[in-house]
């Protein structure tokens, strides 16, 4: 399948995302509110300043959609 996943696009570094390998030392909270340590195997959805997704996985918690959310970004992934 393709993954797709909403973003609260107002919680987005320059309301924009790209795919990228993760950093070395680099934390994420998913929406399941686990801390994941994460390394350079992994690939992430991140905005203009951190990751905020593990890419095909889970969404982080900081850019969750709730009840007061007006604008989404839709990200949706084909992997090879």
């Amino acid at each position: 399948g393709n993954p797709i996943h909403f973003f609260d696009l107002p919680t987005l570094e320059d309301r924009r995302i790209v795919v990228r390998r993760a950093r070395s030392g680099e934390k994420l909270i998913t929406l399941d509110d686990q801390e994941r340590a994460l390394d350079e195997e992994m690939l992430v959805i991140a905005d203009g300043r951190r990751a905020i997704a593990l890419a095909g996985v889970m969404g982080g918690a900081a850019t969750e959609i709730g009840d007061s959310t007006r604008d989404v970004l839709i990200e949706s992934a084909w992997f090879l």
